[in-house]
């Protein structure tokens, strides 16, 4: 198992993870590598009366390497156990964020939890919803107005590293408003919380490389899990980057 050059040291040995795991495996077809029981670890824990330690977690992974499979099984298990949630998903633009929830809903309507679930697919409603609990999970487009007037129990940024300061700062500032309500003023666990997950990204990258960076700095309400190459590695030492790639010798091979 690849180690992650930084994780954010787990405090409690409460984690609604098991149930993610358990999803991903039973509804999904995808059990977890172990980097995604960890990371998932991390996203879930909690305290002894249920409710969420992490209200903002960043994750950084190479290309392909599952951080898709770990999100939606995060956000479809929060749509099943909590009534009426809101879950958000956007990426680095609003097209990408469509065609990445369409793939969702596809594994959605293939999976054992297809009857229970009422998934859209238009171009002004791109969501997964389950009428028994009044949950949805919806996709939007990556601007600070996108969320106006809403409520959100989970937002995910994905492909993060294509924000600049301005434009997360206005999604993150939008965010907030969103929450307020969420918590434990509703008496409903587990709380709310942002997942941030990326790849690293390219020279033009600042933000979430920011982001990463006061995670490992410990800023309080922030959880880091971090996986890549150290900056004295040699990014041409094939060896190197496998042993930091977690999804080597799962679902990636040296050859790949």
């Amino acid at each position: 198992m690849a180690t992650p050059r930084f994780i954010t040291p787990r405090r409690s040995p409460y984690s609604y993870a098991p149930k993610v795991a358990l999803l991903a495996d039973r509804a999904f077809g995808r059990p977890f590598m172990p980097w995604q029981h960890q990371a998932s670890g991390l996203i879930e824990e909690c305290d002894a009366d249920g409710w969420l330690l992490n209200p903002l977690v960043a994750i950084t992974v190479p290309r392909q390497s599952g951080k898709t499979e770990l999100v939606k099984g995060t956000a479809v298990r929060r749509v099943m156990s909590r009534p009426k949630a809101r879950i958000w998903y956007t990426a680095q633009t609003g097209i990408k964020a469509r065609e990445q929830f369409t793939e969702l809903i596809d594994d959605v309507e293939l999976s054992p939890l297809r009857s229970g679930f009422k998934c859209l697919r238009g171009a002004g409603d791109t969501s997964i919803n389950l009428p028994p609990t009044g949950g949805r999970f919806r996709a939007f487009p990556p601007t600070p107005d996108s969320l106006h007037s809403s409520q959100s129990d989970l937002v995910i940024l994905d492909e993060a590293w294509f924000f600049d300061e301005d434009l997360a700062e206005g999604i993150m500032g939008a965010i907030g408003p969103t929450q307020a309500t969420r918590g434990r003023k509703m008496g409903i666990r587990p709380g709310p919380q942002i997942i941030v997950v990326s790849t690293m990204g390219t020279a033009k990258s600042t933000w979430f490389p920011g982001l990463v960076d006061r995670g490992r700095a410990g800023e309080p309400g922030i959880a880091l899990i971090d996986y890549g190459i150290g900056p004295d590695v040699d990014p041409l030492d094939d060896e190197a980057i496998a042993a930091a790639h977690p999804a080597i010798g799962h679902t990636q091979s040296m050859d790949v």
